[in-house]
């Protein structure tokens, strides 16, 4: 368990976008096509990982794969497959059952998810 102020070693790779500052919390403005874009790079990432250092990885994802706006029903459906997919992928890391297949379904619901945000 990590204490106050601790840093994860969770990396997610961030694209460029908006920052600000408010009450000394540093805020990233992401649109759709950049928080799929960050999705598929950080799955792509944590693809070549084990097991015990991908899964850190896939749960810093959530909070980009979660709707915060309106958007096309299109658009949310494809979000909502790759947050499923992804959460399948986890669950199957973390109960050590393979999930080659899993990945493949993951990336692909982040790239469709991609290409119908821009």
């Amino acid at each position: 368990m990590r204490s106050p102020g601790e840093r994860s070693d969770t990396r997610v790779l961030l694209l460029p976008a908006c920052r600000f500052a408010h009450a000394g919390y540093d805020i990233v403005i992401m649109t759709d096509t950049e928080k799929a874009a960050t999705v598929l790079q950080s799955l792509l990432a944590a693809e070549n990982e084990p097991a015990q250092a991908a899964l850190p990885m896939l749960n810093a994802l959530v909070g980009l794969v979660q709707s915060d706006g309106p958007a096309s029903l299109e658009v949310e459906e494809a979000r909502a497959s790759a947050f499923m997919a992804i959460c399948e992928l986890g669950k199957a890391l973390h109960r050590g059952q393979p999930a080659d297949q899993l990945w493949a379904l993951a990336i692909s619901a982040a790239e469709r998810w991609k290409s119908l945000a821009r």
